[in-house]
């Protein structure tokens, strides 16, 4: 299993000002059945929304500046 990563909260105002070239997404675990909508994406750690504490993937092709909660729509970084 992957390393588990919990985010760091990012508030409102400095969310205003980030960069969505450098925006990452947390989205659902593949294994739930019609969830998996990044097929073809590699799979790069299991994260934890430190705003909603929901669990799910992080995809992508490199390491992203801040991420976005598919599940809340807050923001976070690592």
């Amino acid at each position: 299993m992957s390393e588990e990563k919990l985010g760091i909260k990012i508030e409102a105002d400095e969310a205003g000002k980030l960069d969505p070239a450098k925006r990452g997404v947390l989205a659902s675990d593949p294994e739930v059945e019609g969830q998996d909508i990044h097929i073809g994406l590699p799979f790069l750690h299991y994260a934890t929304c430190p705003w909603c504490h929901y669990h799910g993937r992080v995809y992508g092709h490199s390491h992203y500046d801040w991420y976005e909660c598919r599940h809340c729509g807050h923001h976070y970084r690592y």
